[in-house]
């Protein structure tokens, strides 16, 4: 998939935002309202409340958020269960091949400041997975 130019993203969240008649958006409503799903707004910005406020608008939950590495095991399930248990960059399921191994992988690194939240997760292979590295 081919990375999505900041301008356009943020485009889209304020015509979703204007045509809600809202001073924030939250990441729910724009899943139901938007052309992009989140994550292209987590890999552009960093997080979803960073991509509010490039674009202006009201950021509603900014308190404390933990940072956890470790996935939990209901956060793990629910990655796998939204990603419907396939690698999110090949389609490989163990449904299908017995030797795939799926693991819940951080889009925008743990190490560079990427949160354990359902938009920062993706559901990938263990071949993919280690195809990749943490310094894209």
């Amino acid at each position: 998939m081919k990375r999505l130019e900041t301008e356009v993203l943020k485009r889209d969240l304020l015509k979703v935002a204007g045509k809600l008649g809202v001073s924030s958006v939250t990441a729910v409503l724009y899943g139901e309202h938007g052309a992009f799903t989140i994550r292209p707004f987590v890999r552009a910005f960093g997080s979803w409340n960073r991509a509010l406020e490039a674009c202006g608008l009201r950021v509603k939950f900014k308190g404390y958020i933990r940072r956890v590495r470790k996935v939990d095991l209901r956060m793990r399930y629910m990655v796998l269960k939204r990603d419907k248990y396939k690698c999110v960059l090949c389609g490989r399921s163990p449904a299908k091949d017995a030797s795939v191994e799926l693991h819940v992988d951080h889009i925008v690194p743990f190490s560079k400041g990427g949160l354990c939240v359902m938009e920062n997760l993706q559901t990938l292979c263990e071949m993919c997975n280690f195809g990749k590295s943490d310094d894209c």
